[in-house]
């Protein structure tokens, strides 16, 4: 579900970083798929995200952490993060789903500052719309959790991505 979106006037502080938290520990028990954290320049996104990567890795749970910048294309993902070129989307997807139910635990794939790929438009607005289904059809153990500014919120996902439920 598309429920949960951090928005500007939402400091982050030690208290945010608690309440992203909990919300992973509600991935483990609900078909969520996706959570994206959005906010002006300076105000933690990044350090969100590095913090929740390093909880879940901490907890000696399996997950990735990714800058956007890398990211040409949703399809790089199994590149980027060192499998052979020929695994395509979805055998990297297996490959996390199984760790996933190795350990018993959602696999989280942090992707921090979607507005900072290049052409971020043509990569996400049309891509993370079918990267979450296929996530939600076939890997539902694994998480996407993402930032961007919120400037950028257009360019990377139509009108109507969120609900328009804020906290």
């Amino acid at each position: 579900a598309r429920d949960v979106l951090f928005a500007p006037g939402f400091g982050f502080g030690e208290y945010a970083i608690e309440s992203l938290r909990s919300l992973l520990r509600c991935f483990q028990s609900t078909l969520t798929n996706e959570l994206h954290v959005r906010g002006d320049a300076g105000y933690g996104k990044s350090h969100t995200l590095i913090r929740t990567f390093d909880e879940q890795a901490s907890a000696g749970l399996p997950g990735l952490f990714v800058h956007a910048e890398d990211i040409h294309s949703v399809y790089d993902m199994p590149k980027i993060f060192g499998f052979p070129t020929s695994y395509s989307i979805d055998d990297f997807f297996g490959i996390l789903s199984v760790a996933g139910k190795v350990y018993g635990s959602k696999v989280v794939i942090c992707i921090d500052g979607l507005n900072e790929t290049r052409d971020c438009d043509r990569v996400w607005k049309n891509e993370i719309p079918k990267l979450v289904g296929k996530l939600q059809s076939k890997y539902s153990n694994i998480v996407l959790l993402s930032s961007f500014r919120t400037s950028y919120q257009n360019d990377l996902f139509y009108d109507d991505y969120f609900r328009k439920v804020e906290y």
